[in-house]
């Protein structure tokens, strides 16, 4: 759905029900890292545990966090690469 208030009804919703977040990251992580469903759950689970494909599922997420179209998925990608950056060598706040 286009909008603004229908995008803020999404962050809304993933920013406070824990079980939807993780959903939603593994289908991302699924989609864009090329994984089964079970490997995407792992990692969305705990990214840190991508190590060397961290940087190929840095530039899927960086291409998925500009989506016009599914707004779930650009919260979670932008999610997903802050939670890589310790794997990227990018500084968080600097």
């Amino acid at each position: 759905m286009p909008g603004r208030e229908c995008a803020a009804d999404v962050v809304r919703v993933l920013q406070n029900d824990d079980e939807t977040q993780q959903l939603y990251k593994t289908a991302v992580l699924s989609r864009v890292g090329v994984l089964g469903w079970s490997d995407a759950a792992a990692l969305a689970a705990d990214p840190l545990r991508a190590g060397t494909r961290a940087p190929f599922l840095a530039a899927g997420l960086a291409t998925e966090s500009v989506n016009p179209h599914d707004a779930g998925a650009r919260w979670c990608s932008a999610a997903l690469l802050q939670e890589l950056t310790p794997l990227l060598g990018w500084e968080a706040n600097p």
